[in-house]
């Protein structure tokens, strides 16, 4: 079976001011960035339709996409985040309730909103399960993925911008308890990770003039970590907090965080952190708070980890064989037809010879009891008639298959010759074999039989005479012989 990251995994990061890309390969040496690309806009006010698509049209024709595995994180402007405690450890029956559950506080009707969860912790008949949940606008999704299909992408996974990087530091580092803020031109997403995973997630608008975006980044996240005490009394602070994207390269901003937060601040390398391999062509154009994030789609591919995925229900992957369906069905429909008149072709063959065999022996009984019209066909006729045959044929007296020189008037004529008519004897059979003649007939005497042996013992064309049998008749009168005349 193919594996289906046989043509590599094409990593899409899509922001409000630019699109990043990553083509990553995996093969005997590991993991290897093969391809990248950057595309930044040029100060637009919103992502408008036709600056996404000249950019995705622009990462199509520069990167060998086709056929790769793709996964797209998105900014969606109508995302929520919460956390939901829900009775229920099966998945399924949590996904059917949701929409329920949720729909009180979501600011779109529930059918206007595609929904999806991570299990944080599966709850057991005493706890109930933890839930980190998102929804996004149907409609936004639809646009987004109609753009991505226009380009030739059509992605398996459609998630959120900055959880995939977040979610890979929390599995790598389970020990550590940290705080994730990736950085966009107008919001920060933050990720709060606890014991090797992402327990929270909130969202923050940041003024886009320069002067206020610092102190406005770091009010959002002082707000976050006072969320997170709340919202998680028992678990220890954050150790340190970690920038990515764009926005982190604010001047004065990690000084000024901490300053205020009083946390270590570490800006992210995903490269670095991972140990991936990167084509040394790569080197002087990968920037990594232009490609962390989209690189961390695909390493999260990679390794499992299974975040937030949107292309469910009616944007749904379509597989293979549904985009083929047609096509398949057209096939199919075509080789039935192929095979029927197959069989129909195989089936008039055999009513014919079948046909033309009964014809055959319906004409061979017809010869059979011509033939033999005393006999009855028990069987086959053709085995039947070769056996008549066979039994029909006897060795003829005079038959030339004799595997002797003797000719047969000689053999007759020395008989007749030596034999006189003056002595009483009677031939009644004379039998002519391979290398023998036997001689039956009756006479008055013993002696002449005798006789006889001796005369016929004269011819030069009998090696030797035997008296078979000589006895006397039932009357009396008359003595039965036998004799066997070897030839020469």
């Amino acid at each position: 079976m193919i594996h289906k990251f046989s043509r590599g995994i094409l990593g899409l990061d899509i922001r409000s001011d630019g699109v990043s890309a990553v083509l990553m390969k995996t093969g005997m040496k590991g993991i290897v960035i093969e391809d990248s690309v950057h595309i930044r806009f040029s100060n637009p006010e919103d992502l408008e339709e036709k600056t996404l698509s000249e950019a995705l049209s622009s990462i199509a024709s520069q990167m060998d996409v086709a056929g790769a595995y793709c996964i797209a994180a998105l900014p969606f402007t109508r995302l929520s985040i919460r956390t939901l405690a829900v009775p229920f450890m099966d998945t399924k029956k949590i996904r059917q309730i949701l929409p329920y559950e949720l729909e009180p506080a979501l600011p779109l009707p529930v059918e206007e909103q595609m929904i999806d969860f991570i299990l944080l912790e599966k709850g057991s008949k005493d706890q109930a399960s933890e839930l980190l949940i998102a929804s996004v606008e149907q409609k936004e999704l639809k646009f987004y993925l109609d753009q991505l299909k226009a380009a030739g992408m059509n992605p398996e996974v459609m998630t959120i911008n900055g959880h995939a990087a977040a979610a890979a530091i929390a599995e790598r580092s389970p020990g550590e308890n940290f705080i994730f803020a990736d950085i966009g031109r107008k919001k920060v997403m933050v990720f709060v990770a606890a014991d090797g995973k992402i327990q929270f997630i909130r969202s923050f608008p940041i003024p886009y003039e320069t002067a206020r975006r610092a102190a406005g980044i770091t009010t959002g996240l002082f707000h976050t970590v006072l969320a997170r005490e709340e919202h998680y009394p028992d678990k220890p602070l954050p150790d340190k907090i970690i920038l990515s994207g764009r926005g982190s390269n604010e001047p004065g901003l990690p000084r000024l965080l901490e300053d205020q937060l009083n946390l270590p601040i570490h800006s992210m390398n995903f490269v670095k952190e991972t140990e991936i391999g990167l084509m040394e062509s790569l080197g002087p154009s990968w920037v990594p708070m232009d490609m962390d994030n989209a690189l961390a789609l695909c390493y999260c591919e990679t390794q499992g980890l299974k975040g937030f995925n949107f292309r469910k229900d009616s944007f749904a992957h379509r597989k293979f064989w549904m985009d083929h369906k047609a096509d398949f069905i057209r096939t199919g429909l075509l080789a039935g037809l192929v095979l029927v008149l197959l069989f129909l072709g195989s089936l008039t063959e055999t009513l014919i010879l079948e046909r033309q065999m009964a014809s055959a022996n319906h004409e061979l009984m017809a010869v059979f009891k011509s033939t033999f019209p005393d006999r009855t066909v028990t069987h086959a006729p053709l085995e039947q008639m070769k056996a008549e045959l066979q039994s029909q044929k006897s060795p003829s007296l005079f038959s030339d298959d004799m595997k002797t020189d003797i000719r047969t008037i000689d053999m007759l004529n020395d008989i007749s010759v030596l034999i006189p008519n003056n002595l009483d004897i009677k031939v009644t059979k004379l039998v002519y074999g391979p290398g023998t003649v036997l001689i039956s007939g009756n006479t008055k005497t013993f002696n002449a039989v005798d006789d006889m042996k001796t005369r016929l013992e004269k011819s030069v064309l009998f090696k030797g005479v035997t008296i078979a049998s000589a006895n006397l008749n039932r009357a009396g009168d008359r003595v039965d012989f036998k004799l066997k005349i070897d030839l020469s």
